[in-house]
């Protein structure tokens, strides 16, 4: 198992309760695997962070195997208007955040060549009731976009 933090602080926590997974630092848009080296991407809580979502994306179908599944939580704005106000804020402080909505993260997806299996909201109280966590659940497609056998 690997874990992948951009944060040399965060892994430091990481490996003091995961001392078993291979911990790396890398960048989410530059992942220091090989091609088809792994079975599942996790990505939780940082997707908005990224400067290059689009890039992560295509980074994540890069290391996928064919078939293997990409699960991505953040939070998932039920409106547009909610996100673009909280990213301009973010934006005033000189971080990027984006807030995709739930149709805005399957399009994103789908469109970095996976197929969507499932979105679902996940329970987090109190704050998850204005700014819920969506899991979003896809599978890399093979060349020509149709998924492999399992």
């Amino acid at each position: 198992m690997i874990g992948c933090d951009f944060s040399r602080g965060m892994l430091e926590r990481a490996v003091a309760r995961a001392s078993h997974v291979d911990w790396v630092q890398g960048d989410a848009q530059r992942l220091p695997l090989r091609t088809a080296s792994v079975d599942v991407v996790t990505c939780t809580e940082s997707f908005h962070w990224y400067p290059d979502p689009e890039a992560a994306l295509a980074e994540f179908g890069r290391v996928l195997r064919p078939g293997g599944t990409l699960y991505v939580a953040l939070v998932n704005t039920r409106a547009r208007m909610l996100s673009d106000v909280a990213g301009l804020g973010f934006r005033l402080a000189g971080q990027p955040l984006v807030w995709p909505t739930l149709g805005e993260m399957r399009d994103r997806i789908t469109g970095a060549g996976f197929r969507v299996t499932r979105q679902e909201r996940v329970a987090r109280f109190p704050p998850g009731i204005l700014f819920p966590t969506v899991l979003t659940t896809a599978v890399r497609t093979g060349p020509q976009g149709c998924t492999p056998p399992v």
